[in-house]
């Protein structure tokens, strides 16, 4: 063979060789810096999540910060609040102290508060013999209910005469008033039959606890708020006893309830709850 053709023959196939090796180095090439790029894409996709994580937990930090303020500033908010709320049942009771519900007069048709001023000024300088004693106001309580007599609510000017007409309560089983036979009057002016001889006008006292119910009638049990058009039942609360000193007359006079103290010569009557947290009130301040 001639030696000219063997070396033709090399040189050829170290060009195909060379050829081949810079086709793959490039591919290699390529696919590297390819990888590359992505790597960069990632480390710089990491490092704006590292600073995203960073700026969340520094937001966390300060939100717990802001938590803990805010928590304090609630708990100071709450004593606050329970402090008003006594200093509100406080004076809602002090205002009432001087109040006093009539349950059992007879209403007249479109009655106005002055009438009803001047029926219970009436019924208290004739049938207790209290000459002096000025109410603020009074006025029935709910609406105008055909068939019974609303519960009237009378505020005094003076808790003196408030306390004269509890006491003097009693004078009003003395007759002279037409009694309508009714009793139980209850918030709202819903009144119930009695249960038993004649009742009449009844005196309360208007504290927070609600009104409370007139007897029935001589001899008759308590009774009860009644639903309207149905007989009033025996008289039952949480802690509050009705007591009453109720009429012995003949076909005339007054069921008189009592509650919020021992009036002369009649039963004890737990206080209402409004009238009970006043006189805890009036206690503690006295002892201080």
């Amino acid at each position: 063979m001639d030696i000219e053709a063997i070396k033709v023959f090399l040189e050829a196939q170290d060009r195909a060789f060379k050829s081949a090796m810079d086709i793959v180095v490039e591919q290699l090439t390529s696919r590297i810096q390819a990888a590359e790029k992505r790597t960069e894409d990632v480390v710089k996709s990491l490092e704006f999540t590292q600073a995203e994580m960073s700026d969340l937990l520094n937001e966390v930090k300060v939100l717990r910060r802001s938590d803990s303020e805010n928590q304090g500033t609630i708990n100071v908010l709450k004593l606050q609040i329970e402090e008003l709320t006594r200093r509100s049942n406080y004076q809602e009771d002090y205002n009432r102290r001087s109040n006093l519900r009539f349950t059992g007069i007879q209403e007249h048709h479109c009655e106005t508060w002055e009438e009803t001023a001047v029926t219970v000024t009436k019924l208290i300088e004739e049938k207790l013999q209290l000459p002096a004693v000025k109410l603020e106001r009074a006025h029935r309580t709910g609406p105008v209910i055909p068939t019974g007599h609303r519960v009237i609510v009378a505020r005094f000017e003076r808790f003196g005469d408030r306390e004269a007409v509890l006491r003097n309560s009693r004078k009003l089983k003395v007759g002279g008033v037409a009694v309508d036979g009714t009793s139980a009057g209850v918030d709202g002016g819903v009144t119930a039959p009695s249960g038993a001889g004649a009742g009449g006008p009844a005196v309360s006292p208007a504290g927070v606890g609600g009104p409370t119910a007139s007897p029935a009638g001589a001899g008759g049990p308590a009774a009860s708020p009644a639903i309207a058009g149905g007989p009033a039942g025996p008289a039952a609360s949480a802690g509050v006893e009705a007591a009453a000193r109720t009429s012995a007359g003949t076909g005339k006079g007054y069921a008189v309830a009592v509650s919020g103290g021992r009036p002369e010569g009649g039963p004890f009557v737990d206080p209402t709850p409004g009238e009970a947290s006043l006189q805890r009130s009036q206690r503690s301040q006295r002892k201080k």
